[in-house]
């Protein structure tokens, strides 16, 4: 198998954490791009760096000045495997009623 670019949005979460470090095992060059919002991503990407080299990029996936030095005019990605979500658990406890009142109303 050839050598992969591999973009990973949201890449210092639990699942994309766990992604990356699969790519890493098989021998691809990754660029990780995350945000840190959520809790406990900063344990992952540590546990990351353990595993291996990858570029890290602080960004959210709204930044467009970042994606575009990400994208051009550097060589392009093979792969990007978005993972990037809103940490959201809280919000929608907090807002259930709202949400499920609207989704009623629909």
């Amino acid at each position: 198998m050839s050598k992969l670019r591999v973009l990973v949005t949201g890449g210092a979460g639990f699942i994309g954490a766990n992604a990356v470090a699969r790519y890493m095992r098989r021998g691809h060059d990754l660029v990780v791009l995350d945000n840190l919002s959520r809790p406990k991503s900063e344990r992952n990407l540590e546990w990351l760096r353990q595993q291996g080299e990858f570029e890290f990029v602080k960004a959210d996936i709204e930044d467009h000045k970042t994606l575009d030095k990400l994208f051009y005019p550097k060589k392009p990605f093979d792969i990007v495997l978005h993972l990037a979500a809103t940490y959201i658990i809280d919000f929608a406890f907090c807002n259930f009623y709202v949400v499920g009142d609207f989704i009623e109303a629909i």
